[in-house]
Order: structure tokens, then C-alpha cells, then sequence
């Protein structure tokens, strides 16, 4: 019991290796580079980062499928209910004997037979037509122009399509008549609706009023 009280105290010691820390080349290495994370995960036998390798390791970036971009449709076809029902050379037949018709309904003279009057119109309107104003000579009104010696000379000054449909137009055609009487000269504008319809393979006229009353819709083929 005295010699163990004898004793000098003991000295404390550094502690044992196994009581220290436990540390790994990783550690030290990410302690003493910036916080960023390290280009190549530490190994998996490290115990202290086993966890960690996974989480800090590097993904590369997937690569995309490249998509082919879908072709370019096809032109659609045009709306065929937008497009004129006759091709601008038919409305420009078409006009074009519009404007005869009425210079040729306008001009007439005293000393013309209606026979002779009709004669000029026969070609360029249909029998329907030509029925109607084969009896409208014969009315009060012509047999008074003859009687006082009338003469005009008509002449077309412009047209306006009025209706167009797919087998007829309808014009309103401007008309300035030269109206000559034993009184005098006088000059007279006015609007005829002519009405051409086709026919035979062209164009023929089948109706012609004062614009007031002429047709205002699609005529009758």
C-alpha cells in the first residue's frame, strides 16, 4: 500500500490512435479546397463518405433524341366557293355584248322599220327576248316616235356588274342617248339593266329593262 502511494503521479499522455478521430484522405482533401464539389467521387471503402459518394458524384448532361422536324404541308387547295363562278375572259364576252345590246336597244329612227330595228338585235338575244321586244314595237309609244320623227343615237359610257352567277350576269349599263326631233337636239343619260345568259356556247342577251326595274337576282336560264 506505501509503495503503490509512492508512486509519481502519472503524467497525462496523448491519447490513444484509436480514440482519435477518424479521418481519410478525403476529408482532408475537401478540407482544404473550396467547398465545391470534388470532380471525382472518393472511393466507396471510405467510411465516412460512403454515403456521400453517390450524391456528389458528376451526371452528365443526357442526351436529347434529335426530333426530325415534320415536313412542310402540301398547299392546301384554294376555297373554290371564293373564286368567280366564269373566268374573266367569259365576264369580259359577257360585258362586252351587254354594251352591244343596249347601244342597239337605244339607237333607233323614224324611218327604220322595227323589222329593221329588230334585225340589228336578233343575233345577241335569246327567242325569248326577241318575242318580247318584237311586240313592244308594235305599242303606242314606238308609233309615236315614228310620227314626229325622232332619231337617237346611243352610246355606252360605262357598266357595273350587278349579279354574278355561274351561268349568267346581270350589268347595269350607263347609256347617253343624242335625242334628235324636229324641235331639236337633246341629250339624255340614262341606266339599262341587261341580263345575258349562256347560251349555245357564248353569251346571249335575255332581258333588258330601265335599271329601276330590271333584275335584281340570278336570271332564269
Amino acid at each position: 500500500m506505501q509503495a503503490q502511494a509512492s508512486n509519481p503521479a502519472i503524467l497525462p499522455t496523448r491519447p490513444s490512435l484509436r480514440y482519435r478521430r477518424r479521418t481519410c484522405r478525403h476529408s482532408l482533401t475537401s478540407q482544404r479546397r473550396s467547398p465545391s464539389p470534388p470532380l471525382h467521387a472518393p472511393s466507396a471503402r471510405c467510411c465516412t463518405h460512403q454515403r456521400s459518394a453517390t450524391r456528389w458524384q458528376v451526371r452528365r448532361p443526357t442526351r436529347r433524341r434529335h426530333r426530325p422536324r415534320p415536313l412542310p404541308s402540301a398547299a392546301t387547295a384554294p376555297d373554290l366557293s371564293t373564286l368567280p363562278p366564269v373566268s374573266p375572259a367569259q365576264l369580259e364576252a359577257a360585258a362586252a355584248l351587254a354594251a352591244r345590246v343596249a347601244a342597239s336597244y337605244d339607237t333607233y329612227r323614224y324611218n327604220r322599220t322595227p323589222t329593221a330595228w329588230l334585225a340589228g338585235l336578233r343575233p345577241m338575244v335569246t327567242s325569248q327576248l326577241y318575242g318580247v321586244l318584237a311586240r313592244a314595237t308594235m305599242t303606242p309609244g314606238i308609233q309615236q316616235q315614228r310620227s314626229r320623227q325622232h332619231t337617237s343615237a346611243a352610246q355606252v359610257t360605262g357598266e357595273q356588274i350587278r349579279n354574278l352567277a355561274a351561268t349568267s350576269v346581270i350589268l347595269t349599263v350607263h347609256i347617253r342617248q343624242i335625242v334628235t326631233t324636229t324641235s331639236g337636239r337633246s341629250r339624255i343619260t340614262g341606266d339599262l339593266a341587261v341580263t345575258v345568259v349562256q347560251q349555245d356556247g357564248g353569251w346571249r342577251a335575255y332581258d333588258i329593262e330601265p335599271a329601276a326595274a330590271g333584275n335584281q337576282g340570278e336570271a332564269a336560264g
